[in-house]
């Protein structure tokens, strides 16, 4: 099986159970969603399942939207899909811990965090044309500037600016960690190689 194969078959996974979820359980953000409350007493099992929970159609179809773009740059930059898999779950365990630590009552639910941080894991990958220097930036301006102006706006949601930003900032981490350096290649933006 090929690596865009895994990728695609865990990101329509992601989106197929994300959708049964939410039209099979009323109130599922509620029920499988994540706080520090809620797993401080005793229901663990909230830090896997709060990626699969989303509180509302909206929210659920712009998560679904954001797997297939991820999956669509996951298959041009050629990312490990072991990578793409670890950056999903691994930021939703990092935010989870950031959650139990400072916003205990918060209740988190959706892919959003795990999604942006296959956006930074495949971001800090590159690709054979464009340095990674240059793709961190140009992924992260987008990924994050939904939440800057929903911020500038008034909207109040400076938390999730910060949990996002985490998630996206773990996957550029793991992937600086976990890759391997690929042998120096022609790019279009040469210039921002390292010499």
């Amino acid at each position: 099986m090929s690596r865009m194969h895994n990728i695609g078959i865990f990101s329509g996974g992601v989106a197929v159970l994300s959708a049964v979820l939410f039209y099979a359980i009323p109130g599922v953000a509620e029920k499988l969603g994540f706080s520090g409350v809620k797993f401080l007493a005793g229901e663990v099992w909230r830090f896997v399942t709060f990626s699969f929970a989303h509180v509302s159609q909206t929210h659920l179809l712009e998560n679904i939207i954001s797997l297939l773009v991820a999956f669509f740059l996951a298959t041009e930059i050629e990312v490990v899909s072991v990578h793409y898999i670890a950056a999903f779950f691994g930021a939703g365990l990092v935010v989870a811990i950031l959650n139990v630590l400072a916003f205990p009552t918060l209740l988190m639910a959706g892919a959003s965090v795990g999604i942006y941080a296959t956006y930074g894991a495949l971001s800090a990958r590159g690709s054979p044309y464009v340095s990674r220097k240059v793709l961190v930036p140009i992924l992260a301006v987008p990924v994050l500037a939904q939440f800057v102006l929903k911020a500038l706006s008034g909207s109040g949601i400076l938390v999730q600016i910060l949990l996002h930003s985490v998630g996206f900032a773990f996957g550029v981490v793991l992937l600086f960690i976990i890759s391997k350096h690929r042998p120096a290649k022609e790019r279009v933006f040469a210039l921002m190689e390292d010499s």
